[in-house]
C-alpha cells in the first residue's frame, strides 16, 4: 500500500493582543479539508451540543460556515449540507479527499404502491386501513 502525504499551508494575519485571526489565505485543499470535517458526524455534534460547548476550533468553524455569505459558496453546493449533515458527502469520500474515506453507500430505491381503484383511508381502532369507495 502506497501512502501519500499532502502538505497544507495557509497564511494568517493574527492579532496577538486579542488572540484572534484577522485574515486567512488558504488553498482550495485547505478549505475542502476544513469543510470535510463538518461533513463528519462532528457537524451534527456541534449542532446538537452547541458551538459554545465544543472544545477547540470546531465550534468556531461551524459558526463561520453559518455566517458564510452565499456568494462564497460554489454554485450548486449547499451550505446546509455542511451544517446539517445526514451522511458523508461525496466530496469527503472522493479520491481527491485528504481524509481518504470510502464513498457513502448509494441509497436504496423506494417502492411505492397505490390502489388500482379509488381507495379512501380509514382510521379504525388506531389502525390505518384503506376502504374501496363504492358509488
Amino acid at each position: 500500500a502506497t501512502t501519500t502525504t499532502t502538505a497544507l499551508s495557509m497564511k494568517l494575519l493574527v492579532d496577538t493582543q486579542a488572540r484572534r485571526v484577522l485574515f486567512a489565505e488558504a488553498s482550495k485543499d485547505v478549505v475542502d479539508f476544513l469543510f470535510s470535517l463538518l461533513a463528519l458526524p462532528v457537524g451534527t455534534a456541534v449542532k446538537l451540543l452547541g458551538k459554545e460547548s465544543m472544545v477547540g476550533c470546531v465550534g468556531s468553524l461551524y459558526g463561520s460556515v453559518e455566517k458564510l455569505d452565499g456568494t462564497y459558496v460554489q454554485p450548486g453546493a449547499a451550505k446546509d449540507a455542511l451544517l446539517h449533515p445526514s451522511v458523508l458527502s461525496p466530496a469527503v469520500s472522493s479520491k481527491s479527499s485528504l481524509l481518504g474515506l470510502p464513498a457513502p453507500p448509494s441509497p436504496q430505491a423506494k417502492t411505492f404502491y397505490r390502489c388500482s381503484k379509488q381507495c379512501l383511508p380509514d382510521l379504525h381502532d388506531g389502525e390505518l386501513r384503506y376502504l374501496l369507495s363504492v358509488m
